[in-house]
């Protein structure tokens, strides 16, 4: 790269941590140098931090059986591999929770798109829900298959990601809880 390209990349790389900080600001994430309890929260989960957290602080995941959870967290981190029409899932499936988590997060990434964060905020995906209610309900695997065309290994892969991404969030609402209280 010649010097000039080098100063322009700087320059658009100062902008784009600029409108990070702006954004996280603006969300509560911080406040001025300091974390605030959302930064120390989403600063403990590894992936989806910020739509985790958002959901935490709004109160959506609060007081929702685990298979609600279970539905919310799979919806975090699926990602439809296949472009195209993902299926009806049926409202019954915790339909009025998947549309607050929709609305939370969509609000989060039209607030990240005013400082030009465009691919920042991945919007939840439910095209695994019938298969992880089923799971939920203790269904066998091969009934799991039948809810969907995704892959055994996509879908082993999406509920290990979702269970996991829930043990971080556990662990981190208890840290930010003790350390609050001393």
């Amino acid at each position: 790269e010649t010097p000039a390209q080098q100063e322009k990349n700087r320059k658009e790389q100062r902008r784009i941590l600029d409108g990070h900080l702006a954004f996280l600001d603006e969300a509560g994430y911080l406040e001025g140098d300091a974390l605030t309890s959302r930064g120390k929260i989403a600063k403990q989960i590894n992936g989806y931090e910020l739509q985790v957290t958002e959901l935490l602080f709004s109160g959506a995941l609060e007081n929702q059986p685990a298979k609600a959870l279970a539905v919310v967290f799979v919806g975090l981190v699926f990602e439809e591999r296949r472009r195209g029409d993902t299926g009806f899932v049926s409202a019954k499936l915790f339909g009025n929770l998947r549309s607050r988590v929709q609305s939370d997060i969509h609000a989060m990434a039209m607030r990240a798109a005013e400082h030009e964060l465009y691919s920042s905020i991945k919007r939840p995906d439910w095209g695994l829900t019938a298969v992880v209610a089923k799971w939920m309900d203790g269904a066998a695997f091969e009934e799991l298959l039948e809810e969907t065309d995704a892959t055994p290994g996509d879908i082993v892969r999406n509920l290990r990601m979702a269970v996991q991404l829930m043990r971080q969030a556990r662990r981190a609402i208890v840290s930010v809880s003790v350390r609050g209280k001393s």
